[in-house]
């Protein structure tokens, strides 16, 4: 089953059930490293995103900083960035999105 096939039987389970797997997208390889990366992204959450409104990213609750909205991962890490930019993301993106997607 290629792709696009993957992606249609997806969204008829998303539609029934809210959810859905797309299995073997990604090599074992690749999803591995995509699980580095975040879990490395995760050792930079204090650290500035370059996101424009940080002032979204932190909470002050009494005296102590917390993230409040997660930084765009690809913002820290160039590996996440790439699979981001991948062009299996971008069609299953529009797929269940549109095209009026960044």
């Amino acid at each position: 089953m290629d792709l696009v096939e993957k992606i249609k039987e997806a969204k008829e389970v998303y539609k029934k059930d809210g959810v859905a797997n797309i299995p073997q997208v990604f090599s074992k390889q690749e999803v591995d490293c995509i699980r580095a990366a975040a879990l490395m992204s995760l050792c930079k959450i204090g650290e500035p995103s370059g996101y424009k409104h940080n002032q979204l990213e932190i909470r002050n609750n009494f005296g102590q900083d917390f993230p409040l909205l997660m930084y765009w991962p690809c913002l820290k890490n160039k590996y996440l960035n790439k699979i981001r930019q991948d062009e299996r993301m971008i069609i299953i993106a529009r797929e269940f999105l549109g095209d009026n997607v960044k």
